[in-house]
């Protein structure tokens, strides 16, 4: 199998190769210097809360401060959403949704650019602070009840996007585990799925496959730039 990865491998340089002629008529549209991009899912699990506002503020520090740029939110409720970057290095998510009382599952992803050099997705996860508040059904209630305890019933995942085989780097082998993956998800189910699906549109495809080969021909500066 490792013949045949490198023999995929091999043809998929080739294909990068000649498309970057082409990239030299390219100008202003051009990537220079690709950066890493971190997607973030945020899980709630209100089954035993009347949730109806969530709001999420985050903070980072250290390295990752002034060198992460905040790209937006995908919301999957349904409802009054808003998201700002008060400052650098902070995003704040509010929703206000029927659809949050006794969810469960993911509320929403979010999407950075990274261009600290030693990027990872623990280094990217330590770095935030957060501080997190919840609220219950107000317009029922008749009245704003603060779930102190909620914290503790949100979680996220961090993926790096592109790193399909989680190795801490984008190459071509992730297009070509992405290729494998399409065409037997059984047999290469190993892969990492929130991070093959590159385009964040919740399906993994040969596209997916082709941003990885343009980003490694700096035809795409960030996956961040290509977010659904």
């Amino acid at each position: 199998m490792k013949k045949t990865i490198a023999k995929i491998t091999a043809a998929l340089s080739a294909a990068v190769m000649c498309a970057l002629p082409m990239a030299n008529a390219i100008t202003s549209s051009a990537a220079t210097t690709p950066v890493k991009t971190f997607r973030t899912y945020i899980s709630i699990d209100a089954s035993d809360y009347d949730l109806h506002e969530f709001e999420y503020d985050r903070r980072f520090g250290g390295s990752y401060k002034n060198t992460t740029t905040f790209r937006g939110y995908k919301v999957f409720l349904a409802g009054d959403i808003d998201h700002t970057t008060p400052q650098t290095g902070r995003s704040c998510l509010f929703i206000e949704s029927d659809g949050l009382l006794r969810f469960e599952g993911i509320a929403a992803t979010e999407t950075y650019d990274c261009t600290y050099a030693n990027a990872n997705v623990n280094g990217f996860k330590n770095s935030i602070t957060k501080v997190i508040w919840a609220f219950n059904d107000w317009r029922n209630e008749g009245y704003t009840d603060y779930y102190d305890d909620f914290e503790d019933q949100v979680s996220e995942e961090i993926v790096l996007v592109g790193d399909t085989n989680r190795n801490g780097t984008i190459e071509l082998s992730d297009a070509v585990y992405i290729k494998q993956f399409v065409a037997n998800p059984v047999k290469y189910s190993g892969i990492d799925q929130k991070a093959a699906d590159v385009d964040g549109n919740g399906f993994i495809n040969t596209y997916d496959a082709l941003l990885i080969q343009r980003y490694i021909a700096k035809l795409v500066n960030s996956f961040g730039d290509v977010q659904a």
